[in-house]
């Protein structure tokens, strides 16, 4: 009971209970070896960090002004208008919101 530390449960099974390894491997396997301080505070810390994720998540969905909107432009060439160059080099995301000027490239005959 008094073990703190995982590797410590089978050496501390055969001293208190003069157990051979054999033994107290078995004994140890019967999950007991993870009531130990060591593995309690692993999964306290893992609760604490999901409690914390769960709360910024939260709070995130009740102000969406905190979700970062993406600072990027869409690419114009020297005459201020999208042309064929430019929209081959777009991502489909990009294309996607900037389709009504990709739409104007295309239709004037760029491809």
């Amino acid at each position: 009971r008094n073990t703190e530390q995982d590797n410590l449960v089978v050496p501390n099974l055969m001293e208190g209970f003069d157990l051979d390894r054999i033994q107290a491997e078995y004994v140890a396997d019967l999950r007991l070896r993870n009531i130990n301080k060591e593995y309690i505070l692993r999964r306290t810390a893992e609760t604490e960090q999901l409690e914390k994720d769960i709360a910024d998540l939260t709070d995130l969905i009740a102000k969406p002004a905190r979700i970062p909107t993406p600072a990027v432009e869409p690419p114009v060439s020297s005459e201020g208008a999208l042309d064929i160059g430019d929209v081959s080099r777009m991502s489909v995301e990009e294309i996607n919101r900037n389709w009504s000027a990709v739409r104007s490239a295309l239709s004037k005959g760029a491809m």
